[in-house]
């Protein structure tokens, strides 16, 4: 269900910059093709002209607008792609880090038991019954890393 959700709204920001991307080119080939009217026709009279001109000017700002946004958002999708390689990387290494964390865990814990049998008794026997002060440290130590959650 989120996937059939997901997939719609990629088609849909498909649609949506497939779009904009014909508009902006309509624009940018209107502002063309109004350059070449304003070149063909230099001998117009000056009111004409200057009408002319002032069009000129409000067609330029759409134009460059529609370029803006064009240009813009294809520097930003590059952006996005490589925001989201980095943060699939980025959650590869640290699963990989949390099944290495996982896998010392469960080492440590072998570890620690088997200390806690060898040395630890509480009948004295086992490898170190004299119970030297490493050896009880040692036992203490692997005790309170067998409690740990």
């Amino acid at each position: 269900m989120v996937s059939e959700a997901s997939e719609k709204g990629r088609s849909i920001q498909t649609v949506k910059d497939l779009t904009a991307s014909a508009l902006g080119v309509v624009i940018l080939a209107a502002f063309a093709v109004f350059i070449v009217y304003l070149l063909r026709n230099l001998n117009l009279a000056e009111a004409q002209w200057a009408r002319a001109i002032f069009l000129f000017g409000g067609v330029e700002a759409v134009a460059f607008a529609a370029a803006g946004y064009f240009f813009g958002t294809q520097v930003q999708r590059g952006r996005v792609e490589a925001a989201r390689s980095e943060a699939d990387a980025a959650t590869q290494v640290a699963d990989a880090a949390n099944e290495t964390a996982k896998s010392e865990r469960r080492a440590s814990t072998v570890l620690a038991t088997g200390v806690v049998e060898q040395f630890g008794r509480a009948d004295g026997g086992g490898l170190m019954s004299d119970q030297s002060p490493a050896a009880a440290t040692l036992v203490a130590q692997a005790k309170a890393l067998l409690e740990r959650p």
